[in-house]
């Protein structure tokens, strides 16, 4: 046998990489998903963990937690100790429908309709996998997961399915769809081409899913840059509506950047061997491949001729669009143990096809190391060299990886390592999945997955490095500077948004310490094995796929089937993902009063409640605290006195009354990440007019004056209920009025307007339109069209020596199709309305009821506010937002003067009204019990005293006191209030 090398000549080039946008098209994807809005909207998991069904499975299997899907109400993704389902049967098919039957009844799940697409033991977990046929027809990216240690026990499971399909009947044929779908395309069509099978398409709306029948159509075409198109389009059969589109070319996408780190990009030229080669023999049909060394291996004993393609086992290299044979040079009078070197010539074998053949031959062997027991890729992968219909770019389009000729200010990609790994990864996700039995979707995911295939190869965090002509140090996207985060940095690109999750990744090698290339190697092991999760969801759902990619990070890195215990690497991981804004914690809730009013004291007793369904990932609670109108952060580390309660104290530094301070809490998981703020969007350093109102402690301050709204109407005197200049008073929809609050609600009950007021819950408030009964649709009574106006009375200040002012307000725009766009505004002013000053001006919802403080402008008289909710788009139906608002308790506090033997009494929240008051005083509060009184004059003498057992509401006669100003001190369960009572018989 005779031993031979072949090597080629060939640039090294240094892979630095890093990332940015370009390559734009005319045709960008559509998807009605848009989970980066919804972050940040004030939606409570809590409530879906309180479902019934979920309890019961609770009480069984007490370790478990779920992460549920907000409109199915069904937990998309659960975890805990191992469960051994169905002892000694192996059948993991009849294992999985059997726990889905047994443990979730409750639930109302149709199992008949689940058909199994994967049954994969990776070696470390059994993977099962179903999708949802409903009617006969496939529900769009519908995934029941269950999956299994090696004993057969289940740790982790998925129900992505949908319950109550209603009927519908398509309107539209398949050659129609396909109209709707090419009109949508405005750059040239090349083909198209529909299934004639109609599928489920789950369409958000609101808090629901609407489900649409709908032809899936792809389009070809070459886009405005003349790169070839692939739109897979998803048509309404309805109606013709595009609901969804996705181009499944993938390409570099960039913009030039330059000299950002001054690096050499390309080392000097080197032999390089040539691996995976065929080699044939000149009169042996045999086929030879060379080794990992180039090395082959050929019969006899003399000399040989042979010819050498630049074709292999995982590698074809053709030339230009159209090409279909592979460069190939004739070697002669080949001896034993000789190099032979396969020789340049333009314009078939340059040093591109070399150096592309090479890199694309490394990207393939370096991950078969990763996950060896895929096969899908050991294939020749079709790769293109020197287009010219095109520049600047590369592009996979599911069958071939392409690269364009050095054109335009750009060198030709195929002599960038880093771009021909990105580029050859995309078909390793997209194989992967494939093989696994379902579709890779992810746009954004797709991306960052190739840039870590990339980095991982390169152990460099730049990638693209030295694309562009005589700039050796432009590049493509970079990972070690300032991150992207999610929500704030995902922007709807997927090159983009891919930068979240690549980021992540290689974030968490460098948490990992030590060696950084041995790091970046344990972390590309959890990353190619977590591909076994199989992670994914169309374009628009990021924040649900990367939180998936991080448990499923975690599940790969464990150890012993129990990571609340944490795995190997938990901690690099966790901070990691979290680096890019991807937490562990991420439907947690943090529940706090946020109500205090306070005299002087010196600690001041704060407690919250951690709402979670992963008490073994929880760390503290801070509380972070500041003095209005300072920039100084104190912070108090709350104490935890159980699973979830936490309190601490916070003692004011050189306070004084008439003190205002503001704080929110965080939530820390167990690697010390901050996770979740609360008020949600209340921390100090978010945009005022994305921030949420934080909570307030006014200290040496007691109320004296309320305004509960239950004596008010649109016709009192001195109260504007809607101007005329306001649009939507040309309807009767969504104006201010004033009664008793009806709720709203969606068709899976969530709370858009209050059915509540503030003050007791049974109560008037100021609100934004009753509907006709509280199973109105919530479109029924929302403000539409315009801005709907409230301006209250002027309230007089010159009895007070330091006043503030406080409201309390409810406003939710996060629901329907457009949330977050419209905004709350809050007017003030000191002239009986003359000028405004803005006090607030939020698109930040809180379906809750929310205070605000204000701090009257120094020496004013009197006060007067308006309040305005907005609905900006112009419509009066559901296309928009759903906007409802509500005002409640308008109160004056003052700086407290009680006299000396009433201080330091507090703890219980109680409104007193009239005030002043003639033959009586009503008590109102939200406690039950026996209520006690006291009323004392100015020198502390004790005028009257009683006591009532009250439901929350309490009154007391006062026909036998003279005129003049007295401390009304009210006890309750323990807890007292005071107030100044002024009394005028």
């Amino acid at each position: 046998m005779k031993k031979i090398t072949i090597t080629l000549l060939s640039f090294l080039l240094a892979t630095q990489a890093f990332a940015h946008e370009g390559h734009s098209h005319q045709n960008p994807n559509i998807t009605p998903f848009h989970d980066a809005t919804e972050v940040n909207d004030g939606y409570k998991y809590s409530k879906l963990a309180k479902q019934v069904a979920w309890q019961e499975f609770k009480a069984k299997y007490e370790s478990w937690g779920a992460f549920f899907d907000r409109r199915t109400y069904l937990p998309h993704r659960a975890l805990g100790k191992p469960i051994m389902v169905l002892p000694g049967i192996n059948n993991v098919e009849m294992k999985a429908k059997a726990f889905l039957q047994n443990e979730f009844k409750g639930f109302n799940l149709p199992i008949d309709e689940l058909v199994m697409t994967r049954n994969v033991n990776d070696g470390k977990y059994i993977n099962v996998d179903f999708k949802q046929i409903h009617e006969g027809k496939e529900v769009l990216w519908s995934r029941v997961t269950i999956r299994f240690t090696q004993k057969m026990e289940i740790i982790l499971f998925g129900i992505d399915m949908h319950r109550n399909i209603p009927n519908v009947t398509p309107v539209l044929q398949s050659h129609q769809a396909i109209v709707s779908a090419e009109n949508a395309i405005t750059t040239q069509v090349i083909s198209s081409e529909v299934s004639n099978d109609l599928v489920w398409f789950p369409f958000p709306n609101g808090n629901e899913y609407e489900y649409k029948l709908a032809y899936k159509v792809t389009v070809n075409t070459q886009d405005d840059e003349t790169t070839p198109g692939k739109y897979v389009t998803y048509i309404d059969a309805s109606n013709g509506e595009v609901l969804y589109r996705q181009n499944k070319v993938v390409n570099v996408g960039f913009t030039v950047q330059a000299d950002a780190y001054p690096t050499n990009l390309f080392a000097p030229s080197a032999m390089l061997p040539l691996k995976n080669l065929l080699v044939k023999v000149t009169g042996n049909a045999t086929s030879y491949y060379t080794d990992l060394n180039g090395f082959v291996n050929l019969p006899g004993a003399s000399t040989v001729n042979a010819d050498l393609t630049l074709s292999g086992k995982y590698v074809r290299i053709v030339t230009g669009a159209s090409g279909t044979v592979s460069p190939v040079t004739q070697a002669t009078n080949i001896s034993n143990n000789a190099t032979v070197s396969f020789p340049l010539s333009n314009p078939n074998a340059g040093i591109q096809h070399m150096t592309c053949y090479y890199h694309a031959n490394e990207v393939h062997d370096f991950m078969k190391t990763k996950i060896p027991q895929f096969v899908a890729m050991d294939d020749p992968m079709l790769t293109r060299v020197d287009r010219t219909d095109g520049n600047c770019n590369a592009f996979y389009n599911g069958s071939s990886i392409n690269f364009y000729t050095t054109s335009n200010g750009c060198n030709a990609l195929s002599m960038v390592n880093s771009v021909v790994y990105h580029e050859y990864g995309h078909g390793i996700t997209n194989e992967f999945w494939a093989d696994q039995g379902t579709i890779f979707e992810n746009g954004g995911m797709g991306e960052g997955y190739s840039d870590v295939w990339a980095m991982s190869i390169t152990k460099n965090p730049i990638v693209g490095q030295g694309f562009n002509v005589n700039a050796p140090n432009s590049f493509i996207r970079r990972y070690d500077q300032a991150p992207k985060v999610y929500p704030a940095n995902l922007v709807g690109q997927v090159h983009a948004d891919g930068e979240i999750i690549a980021g992540a990744w290689w974030a968490v090698a460098g948490f990992m310490g030590g060696n950084l290339s041995t790091a970046i190697d344990t972390m590309s092991q959890i990353f190619a094995e977590s591909h076994y999760g199989l992670a994914n969801g169309p374009d628009g759902t990021e924040g649900q796929v990367y939180h998936d990619i991080l448990l499923d990070a975690l599940e790969y890195d464990d150890d012993n089937n129990n990571i609340f215990d944490g795995t190997p690497h938990f901690q690099a991981i966790v901070k990691g993902f979290a680096r890019h804004g991807i937490y562990l914690l991420n439907q947690s809730e943090i529940e706090h009063e946020g109500n205090i009013t306070t005299q002087l004291t010196n600690s001041i007793p704060i407690s919250a409640v951690a709402i979670t369904e992963f008490k073994p990932f929880l760390g503290d609670v801070k509380m972070f605290v500041r003095k209005r109108g300072t920039t100084a952060l104190d912070s108090v580390l709350m104490v935890k006195t159980n699973d979830t309660i936490f309190n601490g104290n916070f003692t004011p530094t050189n306070a004084s009354a008439g003190d205002i301070y503001e704080y929110y809490f965080m939530l820390y998981d167990d690697a010390n990440i901050p996770n979740i703020d609360a008020p949600l969007q209340g921390k100090f350093s978010v945009g005022f007019s994305q921030r949420n109102l934080p909570f307030y402690i006014l200290y040496g301050y007691k109320p004296v004056f309320t305004e509960n709204f239950d004596a008010i109407a649109p016709s009192t005197a001195n109260w504007q209920f809607g101007l005329s200049t306001d649009p939507v008073t040309l309807t009767s929809k969504g104006k201010w009025d004033v009664g008793i609050p009806i709720s709203s609600k969606t068709i899976e009950g969530e709370v858009v307007q209050t059915g509540m007021d503030h003050t007791s819950g049974t109560g008037k408030c100021a609100f934004t339109g009753n509907a006709s009964s509280a199973t109105a649709q919530p479109t029924a009574a929302d403000v539409d069209g315009g801005r709907t106006t409230l301006i209250t009375q002027e309230f007089d200040l010159t009895p007070y020596n330091k006043p503030v002012v406080s409201y309390w307000r409810w406003f939710t725009n996060s629901q329907g199709n457009s949330p977050r766009k419209d905004n709350w505004q809050t007017w003030v002013s000191y002239n009986n309305g003359v000028n405004w000053t803005s006090l607030e001006r939020s698109y930040q919802p809180d379906v809750s009821w929310r205070r605000q403080i204000i701090v009257p402008s120094q020496g004013s008289a009197t006060i007067k506010l308006r309040f305005v909710a907005l609905d900006s788009i112009d419509a009066v139906n559901t296309t928009g937002s759903l906007v409802e608002a509500a005002v409640d308790d308008i109160q004056i506090f003052d700086i407290d003067t009680s006299p000396l033997g009433l201080l330091n009494q507090q703890g219980l929240e109680a409104a007193v009204f009239p005030n002043p008051a003639n033959r009586n005083v009503t008590v109102l509060t939200q406690d039950q019990g026996e209520l006690t009184y006291e009323l004392v004059n100015t020198v502390g003498a004790k005028i009257q005293q009683g006591s009532q057992l009250t439901n929350g509401n309490m009154q007391i006669q006062l026909q036998n006191i003279t005129s003049g100003l007295y401390f009304l001190r009210v006890e309750l369960n323990g807890k007292k209030y005071i107030q100044k009572l002024n009394i005028v018989q």
